[in-house]
């Protein structure tokens, strides 16, 4: 069976209503500019069905975001095209055979446009303009798609997608994080070599260690439902936490040298002892370079002696119980404790440097 107008529609609409809603729930609103759908928007957007072959989605820049669906005998290229029907008879200037194909800043003439050649390709379009003689169609940003299957395009496929995007932006950021640190060491050194100075880098550095949170955890199911409360609770704080897990791992770094290079790039570290798990590990490696963390447990589990009251030999390090049902109550405590703990190292770090009194 294939999709209908009116499924098409409420593809459409649940696609671009959850990711509004998980890209408000996982990132920070100076991020989610950086989503490719959400860049997109307001927007205009202009589904199209055919009834003989494919489906496209158009978006052309507006003042708010409608959503419209168009319904034709016509196939979706001369759908969304629109070129004069004198045209449509003229073989296509590109053929596209598989999926993934991308026109981007392109002018295509001569003939029409493209053409699909079965079920299975898709094409993606952006700044492209199609031309014949006097005609002309400029195409911002679309997508077209073979397949018209009626599951293909339901609703649970639009959640996913949605979700899919979102999940993509945050492990791209966490791999920036961890690519600007790794790569640190190396701009330093040769902007020394030049009598320079990285300010640049630097300044990136600054911004990421304002709001980006290491949160450390077990990633079973329950513990990931931990994960995920005490994350919500951070952004509600204005923060933008993130799991080492959401990071490529890199191919020349052990697994405790990549949480170091993200512990060293966070404001500070979140972790949920809550269970046994390898971020018992990862703990003890923040542990020992000295990063300001809170550890959190939840009331009455089991707590592990690799960790138990690590506070007492550290002073960056803070304990303390929470209720995972309920944990934005302790969250703002561990925050505060952390915001404290920063703002008096950074006076003592002052002391000691901007003095001289360390040779």
């Amino acid at each position: 069976m294939n999709v209908t107008k009116d499924e098409f529609r409420s593809y459409i609409e649940c696609f671009l209503s959850t990711l509004e809603a998980t890209a408000a729930q996982y990132l920070p609103e100076d991020l989610r500019r950086h989503i490719l759908h959400l860049s997109l928007l307001p927007a205009r957007v202009i589904g199209y069905v055919s009834t003989q072959f494919g489906v496209a989605i158009e978006y052309q820049p507006a003042d708010a975001t409608l959503i419209e669906v168009r319904l034709g005998s016509a196939r979706v290229e001369d759908l969304l095209v629109q070129a004069p029907s004198t045209l449509r008879d003229v073989g296509p200037a590109v053929q596209i055979a598989a999926r993934g194909l991308r026109m981007f800043n392109m002018i295509l003439s001569g003939g029409f446009p493209f053409r699909l050649m079965n079920s299975e390709a898709d094409a993606t379009i952006a700044d492209t303009a199609f031309k014949d003689g006097p005609w002309r169609r400029q195409v911002h940003y679309a997508e077209v798609f073979g397949d018209r299957s009626r599951q293909r395009w339901a609703k649970e496929q639009a959640v996913a997608a949605a979700k899919d995007e979102v999940l993509l932006a945050l492990s791209n950021f966490a791999d920036l994080a961890a690519r600007q640190s790794s790569q640190m060491r190396a701009a330093i050194i040769e902007a020394r070599r030049a009598g320079g100075r990285a300010v640049t880098l630097w300044e990136d550095v600054r911004r990421f260690k304002e709001k980006g949170v290491l949160l450390l955890g077990d990633y079973s199911e329950t513990g990931a439902a931990r994960l995920e409360a005490i994350s919500r609770a951070l952004m509600e704080l204005g923060y933008a936490p993130f799991l080492v897990k959401d990071v490529s791992q890199h191919p020349h770094q052990a697994a405790f040298q990549t949480t170091l290079t993200l512990g060293a790039m966070s404001r500070f570290i979140v972790a949920d002892d809550s269970s046994k798990a390898s971020h018992l590990c990862e703990i003890e490696s923040c542990r020992f370079a000295g990063f300001v963390m809170v550890i959190l447990r939840a009331h009455e589990h089991p707590r592990s002696f690799m960790t138990a009251g690590l506070s007492h030999t550290s002073n960056v390090i803070h304990e303390m119980e929470y209720d995972p049902a309920t944990p934005v109550a302790a969250v703002t405590e561990a925050v505060r404790w952390a915001e404290h703990k920063l703002e008096e190292l950074g006076t003592a770090y002052d002391e000691t440097y901007r003095r001289g009194t360390c040779n």
